[in-house]
């Protein structure tokens, strides 16, 4: 039932939310998470499929986890801002 769900408009439609979360990413952790509300919310309010929506949300989810992977790993290292306990000169 789920191959007959995956044509060509259907993979096309699901690079669409694969882009806007590759776009979010580029803003930072906030805008990322924005754009995963508004588009599961947009999967919930549009789809009545379910074998369709389980897979868009999969889409959704899974490049929402992969892009925030992929920002994370390329930020660099804030420096801490609380010393801690042993550290003998905090930082201010």
């Amino acid at each position: 039932m789920i191959v007959a769900t995956l044509t060509l408009p259907v993979l096309l439609y699901q690079l669409l939310f694969v882009a806007i979360m590759y776009i979010a990413s580029r803003f930072g952790h906030k805008p990322m998470l924005v754009a995963l509300v508004a588009c599961l919310a947009w999967t919930v309010t549009h789809l009545f499929f379910p074998p369709l929506a389980i897979v868009q949300s999969a889409v959704i989810v899974g490049s929402y986890f992969f892009f925030r992977r992929r920002h994370l790993s390329t930020q660099p290292a804030r420096p801490a801002l609380i010393a801690k306990a042993d550290d003998e000169n905090p930082v201010e």
